[in-house]
């Protein structure tokens, strides 16, 4: 039986299936006119070694959301050079994206999901480097610059975070649903809020390029030049499956000491707006 779309228990709401049908292993999707290529891992674990379903191999509709929120309501102009934290990334479609705008981005999530995640950075900027090569020189101040770089961490809400530098944004699609994991997201969202800001020098190493050779350490890179410091801010795309554990998730938040601001989506094109999908702005002040 249908659950009631209007019940406080908890019980997960029944949802129709994806509303997007798009092809991101052919190069279908296509963001500040960049491909952004995302395929799924190969091969699915057994049940017994999942972790919460591995719902980390899914494109969800929320990443979709969120990628055409960046495009459209936040623009390249407030991206290029800002320093970007993916939670949850899984096949990393919105992570990639802000790369497409011109953001200097780590993708994070559980083990599973890196072999995914470092595959569909090659196969992305091995696109734009194709593109960027076959460009003639009229064709070159059209097409965005490229290629910013992208890293790919471990990062596992449950465990000690690893030490992360500041960043400027964090992004995260649709990762929280399971009641489970609602106070350890938040907790590692306060632990990166409270990241000390630091000038980022000019640096090309793997490190400061989000390109981590330790797993203790990983630092959103800015090789374009030294950027300060901003109060950074979370981009949230969320999808309504609980409305008790929507509530937890906000009152967690606000524990937290988060504001939440729900935000305008009527910026993305109305082929990617999902009624049930809203924007959110989390800080650590009020806007």
């Amino acid at each position: 039986m249908a659950a009631d779309p209007t019940n406080t228990t908890g019980k997960v709401l029944m949802l129709k299936g994806p509303n997007f049908h798009i092809d991101f292993a052919a190069g279908k999707f296509i963001v500040n006119k960049k491909i952004v290529i995302v395929k799924p891992a190969d091969k699915t674990r057994h049940s017994s070694d999942q972790k919460d379903g591995d719902t980390g191999r899914t494109i969800w509709d929320g990443s979709i959301v969120l990628a055409k929120f960046l495009e459209y309501a936040v623009g390249e102009a407030a991206m290029v050079g800002a320093r970007v934290l993916e939670l949850g990334a899984g096949t990393g479609l919105a992570g990639l994206s802000a790369a497409a705008l011109g953001a200097h981005v780590v993708l994070s999530d559980l083990d599973y999901c890196l072999p995914a995640l470092r595959r569909n950075v090659e196969l992305t900027q091995n696109q734009w480097l194709a593109v960027q090569s076959n460009l003639t020189h009229s064709d070159v101040h059209a097409y965005p610059k490229i290629v910013t770089p992208v890293g790919v961490i471990a990062l596992d809400w449950t465990a000690p975070t690893p030490v992360i530098d500041a960043v400027d944004i964090v992004l995260a699609a649709d990762c929280v649903w399971i009641p489970a994991l609602i106070e350890p997201f938040v907790a590692t969202l306060r632990r990166i809020a409270d990241a000390k800001p630091k000038l980022l020098k000019t640096d090309t190493t793997a490190a400061a390029c989000g390109v981590v050779t330790s797993p203790e350490r990983a630092c959103v890179g800015n090789p374009a030049g030294v950027r300060a410091a901003v109060p950074w801010k979370m981009f949230l795309s969320h999808q309504t499956r609980s409305l008790a554990t929507d509530t937890r998730l906000f009152h967690t938040l606000k524990e937290y000491g988060f504001f939440t601001k729900k935000l305008d989506c009527s910026a993305i094109p109305p082929e990617f707006q999902v009624g049930v999908i809203s924007m959110y702005e989390i800080t650590s002040t009020a806007t």
